[in-house]
Formats: structure tokens, sequence, C-alpha cells
């Protein structure tokens, strides 16, 4: 795993992530004919995209650093490789799009955002004082979207099997 050892750098990776996150979500959604499921993970998009701003707003105030969408040559591989290399639930996300059914979609989600979480948390082993602050509580939001993720299927689930024994 690769680390950075500047705020800023962690925070340019951390809007990759977030944005392939809004990718899947998007994908997800047009994938799902259920409207409940497509609202979902239209929400889970929108999170994501909350996030981007939240990263973005920080990058700006903490570091000072000039908030780009992207960056030309070798610091915008840097950064997509770094995103990349991390989470290894987008090397599934690539060749899982064809997704059959719900489990299997809010299984692959739930491994996106755990991975998330486990690669943030390496991070902030990285940094001290706010900027440590900071990385615990991308963190923390995180693990929430787990947690949403997870009650959701089980709502999801007792729907179904309520309309079966009907």
């Amino acid at each position: 795993m690769e680390f950075m050892t500047e705020l800023a750098q962690a925070l340019e990776v951390a809007i990759r992530i977030e944005r392939t996150g809004i990718d899947f979500y998007n994908t997800l959604c047009e994938m799902c004919d259920d409207a409940t499921v497509k609202e979902f993970f239209n929400h889970l998009a929108a999170e994501e995209e909350a996030h981007v701003g939240y990263f973005r707003n920080l990058l700006r105030e903490l570091t000072g650093h000039p908030v780009k969408f992207r960056y030309e040559g070798d610091y915008e591989k840097f950064l997509s490789m770094v995103a990349s290399k991390s989470i290894a639930t987008f090397a599934k996300l690539k060749d899982n799009l064809d997704i059959g059914n719900f489990d299997e979609a809010v299984n692959l989600a739930v491994d996106l955002e755990v991975d998330t979480v486990a690669y943030y948390s390496e991070l902030a082993k990285c940094f001290e004082g706010l900027e440590k602050t900071v990385m615990i509580g991308i963190v923390e939001s995180e693990k929430n979207h787990i947690a949403v993720i997870k009650k959701f299927r089980e709502e999801f689930r007792k729907r179904m099997a309520d309309k079966e024994s009907m």
C-alpha cells in the first residue's frame, strides 16, 4: 500500500476514491429495475458526491492547495495509481459490473466501503494532530456508509420476503 505524508496528497487520493464510488453507485442505479433500490444507490452516489465536496473544501482550507478536478501529467497518474492500488475492490468493480442480483451489488458496495475504511485507517497513522483528526473523521464517515448499506440490505430482504409470503 502506498502512503502519502502530505495531507494534500491524501485528500487528492480521497477525492479520486470517492469519484470511483460515485461512478460505481450510478452504474448500479442504472442497472436496477426496482425503484427503491435505484433510489438507494442514487442516495449513496449523492453521499459520495458530498464527500468529494467536503474533501475539496478541506484541501483548500487546510492546505491552501489549489483545488483542481484533474491534473496534467505525472501528478494525476500518481494520484490515480495510488487510489486504484489502495482499494482492492476497484479491480472487482471493473470485472463485475454485469452484476446479476441485488445481493451481489450490495456485497460489492460493502466491499468497496470496507476497503476504503481500511485504506483511510492506515493512512491516518501517517499523520498527527489536526491532519490525523481529519483522516479519522473520514474513516467514521465511511464506516457509516457500511452500516447504512447493511441496514438497507436487511430492509430490502425483509420487504422481498414479505412480498413472497403474500
